[in-house]
Parts: C-alpha cells; structure tokens; sequence
C-alpha cells in the first residue's frame, strides 16, 4: 500500500537481487489517494517467480522509494 498526494506519474516496479527488472506494476498517471497493489509473484512473461528477495521501487516526480520482499513458495 502507499499513497500519493497529487495527481502525478507513478512507476511500481519490482527487481531482483541482480538489479534486474522483474515485473512492472504500475506505469502510469494516479489520483490521489491510497492504493494498494498486489503482486501474484509472476515476471512480466507471465512467468512464476522462484523464492527469493526482490526490491520493490515506487518512483514518482518527488519520490524515489524502495523496499524489501521475501517471495516464499
């Protein structure tokens, strides 16, 4: 979950420990407000991914954000 005061330009993307991007979550205009998006643990192939630590990164105008997930199967 995060929230967003302005209406604005959000990329949620989530990356492996290699830096490499997995899956893009959101790439695109949001307003204000709290949101909440689930991850179902898949590449952006449809692929499932295996367990392991993965980063998700929000980037937006004023915001630069990351944080740490453990994928468990």
């Amino acid at each position: 979950s995060f929230s967003v005061s302005n209406k604005e330009n959000v990329k949620l993307a989530i990356y492996n420990v290699k830096g490499q991007l997995v899956k893009v979550l959101i790439d695109g205009i949001l307003e204000p407000g709290k949101h909440t998006v689930i991850w179902d643990g898949k590449d952006n192939e449809h692929n499932s991914s295996g367990s392991g630590i993965y980063f998700c990164r929000m980037t937006n105008r004023n915001v630069n954000d990351s944080c740490k997930m453990i994928l468990i199967k």
